[in-house]
């Protein structure tokens, strides 16, 4: 489960929105309200094609919800934990 975490966050630390590109496109967006097409596009984390292509798979979209549900459940034990540890040091103040 960790491991797919591990994937899923360096996705979205190494792949996700160009913030330059974006910040071009919207430049480009208010003089020539044309362009939005590539704000939309720009607006596109990098992973988007990554999981259109394996949803696109047999069993593809199973994958996908599955790192989700994983990562939602990392989420909510790192949440968790994170509320036990200041309970613990609210006692020690």
């Amino acid at each position: 489960m960790l491991y797919r975490r591990s994937i899923l966050v360096e996705l979205s630390q190494n792949f996700g929105v160009d913030h330059a590109i974006l910040k071009r496109s919207i430049e480009l967006y208010h003089k020539n309200e044309q362009a939005f097409m590539n704000v939309a596009s720009a607006s596109r984390p990098h992973y988007f094609r990554l999981f259109q292509s394996i949803g696109n798979m047999t069993g593809g979209v199973e994958r996908i919800c599955s790192m989700r549900a994983d990562l939602l459940v990392c989420t909510v034990i790192t949440l968790f934990n994170t509320k036990i540890l200041l309970n613990l040091i609210s006692l020690y103040r």
